[in-house]
């Protein structure tokens, strides 16, 4: 059974960085600065040093970053312990902001982490989260779902810094209308991903599947700050200082 749930867990992190992948597939990464917000564990590490960033990670629990720095980083990494809800960082001090399987906690409110988060980017913000009102969500406890399933997802949660409120963070229906109301511009790119098959007493090895938003157990979506046309004559990031093109 601990084999199965390592394999459970390999899996998730695959299904993840593939979602991730697709979320930047058509954004310029190298040398481009991240900020991944709420890091937690070095996990998406890889992903973000094979693409080339210069990346920034923050968390807000002393010894989460403790724990990262005593493993071995890229060069190119910077790690800060600070708020994520009043981050220490000057507008458009990033190109792309990243939250994450974020493990938030309730003293922070989904308003001021986002408006946050596209104040300091300036091209792209992408968030990802499990979703709660996915297929396998929904069947947990039913014939469909084996148990080691969900004690693998449950503990997969538990290892991060923070209680998450997945009543807020981890629906997409009101994610989408939140982000979408907080930074003022459409959804630029939105899937899932079905991070465990739904009988798992054996892991298939299949690529895993980019699926529409609502569908899959983890769910991203990105908001494009630059050649996109905003929803409102006002929205938040139009009040950031603009880069001059012709520098």
């Amino acid at each position: 059974m601990k084999n199965l749930s390592q394999k459970q867990e390999a899996y998730m992190l695959k299904a993840q960085i593939r979602l991730l992948e697709a979320s930047f597939s058509s954004l310029i990464s190298y040398n481009k600065k991240v900020l991944h917000i709420a890091c937690g564990d070095t996990s998406l590490s890889p992903f973000f040093t094979r693409k080339g960033f210069d990346y920034t990670g923050i968390d807000a629990r002393p010894q989460c970053i403790q724990d990262i720095r005593e493993k071995n980083i890229p060069l190119r990494h910077s790690l800060h312990i600070t708020n994520t809800s009043a981050l220490p960082f000057d507008d458009n001090s990033f190109d792309y902001v990243v939250l994450w399987n974020a493990s938030i906690d309730r003293a922070s409110s989904l308003e001021s982490i986002f408006t946050e988060a596209v104040r300091v980017a300036s091209s792209s913000f992408i968030y990802g989260a499990w979703n709660k009102y996915s297929l396998h969500s929904l069947c947990k406890g039913s014939a469909f779902t084996s148990g080691s399933a969900v004690n693998s997802q449950k503990t997969y949660l538990k290892n991060s810094c923070f209680f998450v409120d997945k009543e807020l963070f981890q629906n997409p229906f009101l994610i989408k209308r939140r982000l979408r109301l907080i930074a003022g511009y459409p959804i630029a790119w939105e899937k899932s991903v079905q991070l465990l098959p739904l009988v798992t007493k054996k892991i298939i090895p299949l690529k895993p599947l980019l699926l529409p938003t609502y569908f899959g157990t983890f769910f991203s979506m990105r908001v494009d700050f630059t050649n996109i046309k905003p929803l409102t004559s006002h929205p938040l990031h139009i009040y950031k200082p603009q880069t001059d093109s012709t520098l």
